[in-house]
């Protein structure tokens, strides 16, 4: 699934073999953009579901469409919630531990699922004017998912920690002071592997990386900044979304960031005593926007790719830190988000990209050594903005959605084949039914800076 500047989603079925159908583009009324897609099962009759936020700058809301197993999908509900700062970020989870898959959506809107499709008991905790990269973890080992968020530049600037309770609520956000003015995304991980989770936070426009180190209770006593400028070179490296991986096969966690201005990837290993290393950095093709990190030719290796300006670079490890020379791979224009996945079912990583000038969702198959000899473009006649993939049919085949800024279309289903190539599916036009809940706030913040 792919989220579309031009307002729609579009869904891609797969058909096995790494073929897609043709996309089903999913026409919300009324709905000016789709901005974050997450799939579940809201209804629990095992078909896949989707939950899209969707609305303008401050008019937000979550919109709830029940698969019917087909790759079609039911008159979407809409569920107000809060709209300020909400970015599009969107998620699914157990928070109340009944079984049943609940939504929140960010700065921090919660719903309680009623196992049915529908939704209850909204809430909202407030921690940022904006703020980005919501993510759900259990950070203090009590067994219940908490909320981390960054700040941006609307301030302050800091990571926010809301510990999550026993029947799905969230207990007042506590901030710990970061040094990052325009953070885009954060990333969690146990980077010290001392069994209590981390959190690091590019800065786009600081070249900077923040990481503080968690502790058993769930806060971050220890806060070190990484300056990712490239002496030698003197630029000011433009990052976005973090990737976490073993980079140099030592156990610890590494950072891998796209530099879109410095048309390389920063690397930054992690250190087994909760630092990181000087940042190295490693070419890439012109204007790398997103990084991904997996083993591509199946040597125990972490390798990287990255979406480019007209192409995407693969980045082979050797498993020392040490990576070849990046192979380029042609896309229709400029590739923008990408993920890994088995697209075929040979057991390899494709990458799956959007391509969002040309309106359409490239695959491109892995050989198995790590070269891509193939690409697929399925074009989905709207402007992807955001990507997911998923078996919604469930015939084993991997599928694709996009969210889309387009009007008339702002989801886009696409039924894969199997081979890599999707078929195209009937336009789906349906009426939106909006579901007014109760607003419940949270109680006044307890703030604390550290």
């Amino acid at each position: 699934m792919t989220r579309n500047y031009n307002y729609t989603l579009s869904l891609l079925i797969g058909l096995g073999g790494g073929k897609f159908a043709e996309p089903v583009y999913l026409t919300l009324p009324g709905v000016l953009f789709a901005d974050g897609i997450t799939v579940a099962d809201f209804n629990l009759d095992g078909k896949a579901d989707l939950a899209v936020s969707v609305g303008a700058d401050f008019t937000q809301q979550a919109l709830i469409l029940l698969g019917h197993g087909d790759g079609t999908f039911s008159t979407p509900v809409g569920y107000d919630v809060y709209p300020r700062g909400s970015g599009g970020v969107i998620a699914s989870a157990d928070f109340n531990h009944d079984g049943l898959p609940d939504l929140a959506t960010g700065n921090l809107s919660v719903l309680l699922g009623n196992g049915d499709g529908t939704f209850r008991d909204l809430k909202y905790y407030d921690a940022f004017v904006a703020g980005v990269g919501l993510k759900f973890a259990d950070l203090d080992g009590d067994g219940n998912l908490d909320a981390i968020q960054a700040g941006t530049y609307l301030g302050p600037n800091a990571v926010a920690v809301l510990r999550g309770n026993a029947d799905g609520s969230f207990q007042p956000a506590v901030l710990f002071g970061s040094s990052t003015f325009c953070p885009y995304a954060l990333a969690v991980a146990d980077f010290n592997r001392d069994g209590h989770l981390d959190v690091v936070v590019p800065d786009s426009d600081e070249s900077r990386l923040t990481l503080f180190l968690g502790d058993a209770n769930g806060t971050f006593p220890a806060r070190r900044d990484y300056n990712l400028r490239q002496p030698a070179v003197g630029n000011e490296p433009e990052t976005f979304e973090p990737a976490v991986g073993d980079l140099n096969s030592d156990g610890n966690p590494d950072v891998a960031l796209a530099d879109y201005l410095g048309n390389q990837v920063i690397l930054v290993l992690g250190r087994s005593n909760g630092t990181f290393g000087v940042p190295e950095y490693v070419p890439t093709a012109s204007y790398p926007f997103s990084a991904a990190v997996g083993d591509l030719n199946g040597d125990g290796n972490a390798d990287i790719v990255t979406s480019n300006s007209g192409v995407i670079s693969v980045l082979l490890g050797e498993g020392n830190n040490k990576f070849q020379e990046h192979v380029d791979y042609p896309t229709l224009n400029s590739a923008g988000f990408l993920v890994l996945g088995d697209v075929n079912g040979d057991g390899k990583l494709d990458v799956i990209a959007t391509e969002t000038s040309r309106e359409a969702v490239s695959v491109f198959l892995n050989d198995g050594s790590g070269h891509f000899s193939r690409r697929i473009d399925t074009f989905v006649k709207v402007e992807p903005y955001g990507l997911a993939v998923g078996d919604f049919n469930h015939d084993g085949k991997l599928d694709a959605a996009t969210a889309n800024r387009d009007v008339k279309h702002p989801i886009v289903v696409l039924l894969g084949n199997g081979d890599g190539t999707f078929t195209l599916q009937e336009t789906q036009h349906m009426a939106l039914v909006p579901v007014k809940l109760p607003w419940a706030i949270s109680t006044p913040m307890a703030i604390s800076i550290y």
